[in-house]
């Protein structure tokens, strides 16, 4: 077997019951839950998760979900704002409602600020780092 039959090999996709699984490992708060949902055996879960193959296709599609999922959320911020502003403006709910609305509103809207004002120290650090290589010359004599 030469060098390249053993790269196929070692990265094939995974099979129809390796994407269930992986799917339930996703959607289950237990492997036991999981594997069960995927009806495959104890044994074989557990193989499949100490495979390499199957780690790295299940972290790919772990990470894909978790930027479908972000993205998702993040196209839904305005209507979750829209609705905080509206429960905290309603004078028919509880005060606790209302204060707790406003927690939030401010929690998170600290939060981001402080998001803002670390990136924009990245940014110039980055910019900075860059303007010195830029600058450095090397002396060969």
């Amino acid at each position: 077997m030469n060098g390249i039959d053993r790269v196929k090999i070692k990265n094939k996709e995974p099979t129809n019951k390796q994407l269930t699984f992986m799917f339930a490992l996703l959607s289950e708060p237990t492997i036991t839950q999981a594997y069960k949902k995927a009806k495959i055996s104890e044994k074989t879960a557990y193989k499949w998760l100490k495979e390499p193959n199957f780690q790295m296709h299940y972290k790919k599609l772990r990470l894909d979900f978790l930027k479908n999922t972000t993205a998702k959320l993040q196209a839904n911020t305005l209507r979750a704002v829209d609705t905080l502003l509206n429960i905290m403006e309603n004078e028919d709910l509880s005060a606790s409602a209302r204060v707790q609305c406003i927690r939030t509103l401010l929690e998170y809207s600290y939060k981001g600020t402080v998001i803002e004002d670390i990136q924009e120290r990245l940014d110039k650090l980055e910019k900075q780092e860059n303007n010195n290589e830029d600058n450095v010359t090397i002396d060969l004599l």
